[in-house]
């Protein structure tokens, strides 16, 4: 894999090279224009910087700074520059080479301060102008071959530069320096070196750049060594050559050669001893670290042979196909690696849109999904506890572990366990539907001949009854029909259920309807009711229809006195389930009574004040119960009551 540094540190270093450049240039070609000689040469009576030179600076900073630019004009345009460049160059380096002048030397101005060589630029200034166009002409960031060649120009650049560099470093006189260098100024190696750099460091995809940018040993060691096999060489000449020609007493130059050889090589013993310290403690490091990771691999490794052989893992890829899977996947679902990879894995699970929302949801938000799930095998349908586990590895495409127990045998023996306990219920149930009605049946035969023969003594005693003997007999009149009302409430409670078909029914017809049944209760109290959209759902509409009556009766009954009624009636969804709710303006409920009011039998005002038998809410709670649902309320005295209850909105 080729390593290629942060782009961006690259792109700082080319545009901060290319700023300056285009500063330095010119500065000074305004120095030129009016003449000012201390730009043009920074070192007295050494080369000056040319306004030709200054001109070929001014194209190499644009392109520079235009070289990491994207757009099909602005690459064209760099092209155009380069070219251009190029040309400069090479009309110079032909009036070296056949000893001609062409006019170009002095096209902007005429050179008077030059004490080298007047008005043109220097052979290797020349040089390093044409190699920076050409490198530019060549380059192509994908293809490494154009790389490898412009990284080399540019290198050759870089070179030059410090070459002129360290003859002013050593204070080389210009006329001991070879032609080639004899008139380059300092700036001008400077700039070169700066715009090689930036230039050279845009090739760092491969060949020496790389070897320099890149973050194995080799390329850390290179970062440690260049700087001092550069500056300590330089550093040492430059002394000995200071000392040999201050010195006043007559030392051999070979003597000089052999203490600077001498310094040079224990410099560097010194060097490589504390680099090889500094690798020492890096490679104990690195050996704990790798003895660690051998043992976490292993590790790993027996995790995954136990998870092999116990479970069914398959791995995917970003989209949710199966790129792979074990030797258990085959053979507890009996399909073939062949037959699966390359498929979505939802179409081997049985999923419905709820589920997989959430798996997503949860891979999204923690990068792990843990559940039951339905999946397919040739032989039928397995159930599966299945582990979704999201893997990002840096620098490639996310995808994901899928590891599944087979638990087929426990949801079986689930499943059963429901089944025989549904059956025992629906038994219980049926025997104690039996005994409630039997006992209810039972019950009216005595209370039919006590009022028969409360009927028969009142016809026999007429004349002979005094008055407290006829309250008496009223009393117990009265008794035997509120107890006769208690028992068929009780018989109407053990039939609720017994319509076993759900059908999928309007609630918006079926309380239309019930408003219609207690209409004239409406009538009677001025009721004023209000009614919201309400749902189609799969119900038991006898039940229902029940249930919203005596919610509806109860809230015109427990009015306030010379107060209308106002009822409302609402539904809204809430996730799996639709919550209804009917509210009134009536006497409101205590708190501590708001969960007795559902239990059969139960009164919380004298019969004298309002009549009935204290079944109603009880059936409501059961009619809720059948369908899955919860029945509640909510309720201050004096400020009215809000009775909730949710129904399912899918019915299993």
């Amino acid at each position: 894999m080729i390593y290629t540094p942060k782009r961006s540190v690259q792109n700082i270093i080319l545009n901060f090279g290319s700023i300056f450049t285009l500063l330095v240039a010119a500065v000074v070609l305004i120095g030129w224009i009016l003449s000012y000689e201390p730009v043009l040469s920074l070192i007295p009576d050494a080369a000056t910087m040319k306004a030709n030179t200054a001109l070929g600076f001014l194209i190499v900073g644009s392109i520079g700074f235009l070289f990491t630019k994207k757009g099909a004009f602005l690459n064209t345009l760099v092209k155009s520059l380069a070219v251009l460049l190029s040309v400069l160059a090479l009309l110079t380096l032909l009036e070296y080479i056949f000893d001609i002048s062409l006019g170009i030397d002095s096209l902007l101005v005429e050179d008077a301060f030059s004490s080298v060589v007047r008005n043109r630029m220097s052979p290797a200034t020349a040089s390093c102008f044409l190699l920076i166009g050409v490198g530019v002409l060549v380059f192509n960031r994908n293809r490494v071959k154009s790389l490898m060649a412009s990284q080399f120009i540019w290198l050759l650049v870089i070179v030059t530069a410090f070459i002129s560099i360290v003859t002013y470093i050593l204070n080389i006189p210009a006329e001991q320096k070879t032609e080639l260098f004899s008139s380059m100024a300092i700036h001008t190696s400077a700039l070169f070196g700066l715009m090689g750099l930036g230039l050279f460091f845009q090739t760092s995809a491969t060949g020496f750049a790389a070897l320099i940018t890149g973050p194995l040993p080799g390329s850390r060691i290179t970062r440690r060594l260049l700087p001092f096999t550069i500056t300590v060489p330089l550093a040492l000449s430059y002394l000995f050559f200071y000392l040999s020609v201050q010195s006043t007493v007559d030392i051999p130059s070979s003597l000089w050669v052999i203490v600077n050889t001498i310094s040079l090589i224990i410099l560097s013993i010194v060097y490589i001893s504390i680099m090889a310290i500094g690798l020492n403690k890096s490679a104990k490091k690195e050996t704990s670290l790798q003895q660690n990771l051998k043992s976490s691999i292993h590790t790993l490794g027996s995790f995954k042979k136990a998870i092999d052989k116990t479970s069914i893992v398959s791995e995917l890829d970003s989209q949710g196909a199966i790129t792979d899977i074990n030797e258990n996947f085959e053979q507890l679902t009996g399909y073939k690696k062949d037959e699966v990879v390359g498929k979505p894995y939802t179409s081997l699970l049985e999923l419905n849109e709820e589920i997989t929302e959430t798996i997503l949801n949860n891979l999204s938000a923690d990068g792990l999904w843990v559940g039951e799930v339905e999946r397919k095998a040739k032989s039928g349908k397995l159930w599966v506890h299945s582990s979704v586990v999201e893997d990002k590895p840096p620098g490639s495409p996310t995808k994901y572990f899928m590891v599944e127990q087979d638990i087929s045998l426990r949801k079986q023996n689930e499943i059963l366990k429901d089944i025989q306990f549904m059956q025992k219920l629906r038994q219980k149930n049926k025997e104690l539907e039996q005994f409630l009605y039997i006992a209810s049946h039972d019950l009216q035969e005595p209370l039919r001949s006590i009022r028969s023969m409360l009927e028969l003594l009142k016809l026999e005693l007429n004349d002979k009854l005094d008055e407290q003997t006829t309250v008496f007999m009223d009393l117990v009149d009265s008794s035997a029909n509120r107890m006769s009302d208690l028992v068929k409430g009780l018989m109407d409670y053990a039939r609720l259920g017994n319509q076993k078909e759900l059908e999928h029914t309007d609630l918006n017809k079926l309380v239309t309807d019930v408003l219609s049944d207690i209409g004239q209760s409406i009538n009677d109290h001025d009721a004023d009711i209000e009614k919201s959209k309400l749902p189609s759902l799969d119900i038991y509409p006898v039940e229902i229809r029940l249930l919203f009556q005596n919610l509806l009766s109860n809230a015109i009954k427990f009015r306030k006195p010379d107060t209308p009624p106002q009822i409302s009636i609402s539904a809204v969804g809430k996730g799996l389930f639709w919550q209804f709710q009917i509210k009134d303006n009536g006497i409101g409920i205590k708190e501590e009574h708001q969960q007795k009011i559902f239990l059969i039998f139960q009164r919380l005002n004298k019969k004298e004040e309002f009549e009935g038998t204290g079944i109603g809410l009880a059936h409501c709670m059961k009619i809720i119960s059948l369908h899955g649902g919860e029945l509640w309320v909510e309720s201050k005295p004096n400020q009215g009551s809000s009775f909730f209850f949710t129904l399912p909105k899918k019915q299993f």
